[in-house]
């Protein structure tokens, strides 16, 4: 089955080479002007179909960027939520007999729930750790020195950055993919109403049609009933929309 965004390139590939042809064939556009669809309104429709594609590029290549910032983040959040819990675990060991340092470095225990409340613990964890010369020295004895406390706070703000990076392109995205999807049911309509002008002007033209790539049913030709499942009644016979 093909993707979404497949079946997206196939409508504009079609659209395009259909309109390309209808505005080139000298019998097709006299045909066509019989029903109005003259130069002007094939650059209508050339002009929906361009402002459709536009928007559909711009949404895949937004998608794309937002895809591999969340990759990033995801990586960046994991990196850093291990250090800063290690870091949070030290300092409440070497000042376990000392709350009144453990409130000031917020390090009492980790915050859990919304990103927002945990990043603040976080900043204010750092602001105090890599200038406090009592945590250092205690830290010390850990291994911890105050250029990893300075690294965890430099990968800490890059998670940030990163993180509104990627909310600013979620919601960039989310728009693009709104007004695509408007521009590709205009596209839909659009060619759905010229198609069906191209029918009826070409109807004794079937070569033209098939030159334009719409399908033409030879004379006779039956659509295959399903047959009924046991205990089903017989599927009902449906009219074609725009059937002359």
């Amino acid at each position: 089955m093909s993707s979404k965004r497949e079946r997206i390139g196939d409508l504009f590939i079609r659209s395009k080479a259909m309109l390309e042809v209808a505005m080139t064939d000298d019998d097709i556009k006299k045909a066509l002007v019989q029903f109005n669809y003259d130069d002007t309104i094939l650059a209508e429709g050339k002009k929906i179909l361009a402002e459709g594609d536009q928007l559909a590029k711009e949404y895949i290549k937004v998608a794309g960027e937002k895809k591999e910032v969340a990759s990033s983040v995801g990586k960046m959040s994991k990196d850093a939520g291990k250090v800063f819990s290690q870091h949070i675990k030290l300092s409440r060991l070497a000042f376990r007999k000392d709350p009144e340092k453990l409130d000031k470095l917020k390090a009492r225990r980790l915050v859990k729930g919304p990103m927002n409340a945990r990043l603040f613990q976080v900043e204010q964890f750092y602001a105090v750790a890599v200038t406090d010369d009592d945590l250092l020295k205690k830290l010390a004895r850990y291994g911890i020195t105050q250029e990893k406390l300075q690294s965890a706070k430099n990968l800490s703000e890059q998670f940030q950055r990163a993180r509104d990076s990627h909310n600013q392109l979620k919601g960039k995205s989310q728009d693009l993919r709104n007004r695509r999807d408007d521009a590709i049911n205009n596209v839909k309509t659009w060619m759905a109403e010229f198609i069906q002008v191209c029918r009826l002007a070409l109807q004794n033209n079937p070569q033209l049609l098939e030159k334009l790539g719409i399908l033409v049913l030879s004379r006779g030709y039956h659509h295959k009933k399903k047959e009924a499942k046991p205990g089903q009644p017989p599927a009902e016979k449906k009219e074609v929309a725009g059937q002359v």
